[in-house]
């Protein structure tokens, strides 16, 4: 079973219904939208061991924001070089530096924002993401498939990197 870890720390974002679609399409989904801290990711990674880690949050280039402040690239990075993810989503404005150090520490696939991405194209994105990913597509395809759902300014701003064509094995 994969499990997807998902990270809401406490911010402005409409966050319900993001995490209301992610749970419809069929994903083990633990959620963490309290106290979402440097020190309770590393104890909720290290118990779950999530496959994919979703963070949902305000973030810019070099750090994204925690409920105790900003964890910068290379925490993120340090983050991917102790845990094995094989996909990590930063579904949060300017995020795509991040999770390219993260793929760089050994996530074998990515997917990030370039730029600030609009609150409803970040939950139309990951509705139709997960829902393509659920249904065997690799992270590619279900990248490609879920920008469709966009108008085009908000679909370039989605980067993915997966060289590997990962997909959910279902059994």
């Amino acid at each position: 079973v994969v499990t997807v870890l998902g990270l809401w720390p406490t911010s402005d974002l409409s966050i319900r219904a993001e995490i209301e679609a992610i749970f419809a399409s069929g994903v083990n989904y633990v959620v963490i939208d309290a106290d979402v801290t440097k020190r309770r990711i590393l104890s909720e990674v290290d118990r779950l061991k999530p496959a994919i880690l979703h963070v949902g949050a305000h973030a810019n280039a070099e750090s994204v924001m925690l409920d105790d402040g900003k964890a910068m690239v290379g925490w993120w990075k340090n983050l991917a070089q102790l845990y094995p993810f094989r996909l990590v989503v930063l579904n949060a404005c300017s995020s795509l530096d991040i999770v390219d150090a993260m793929q760089d520490a050994g996530v074998v696939s990515v997917v990030g924002m370039r730029d600030e991405i609009d609150d409803n194209a970040a939950v139309l994105f990951a509705s139709a993401f997960y829902g393509r990913l659920m249904r065997g597509r690799t992270v590619n395809e279900a990248v490609a498939l879920a920008k469709m759902a966009l108008n085009h300014t908000d679909a370039e701003l989605i980067g993915v990197r997966d060289p590997s064509e990962w997909k959910i094995e279902k059994g």
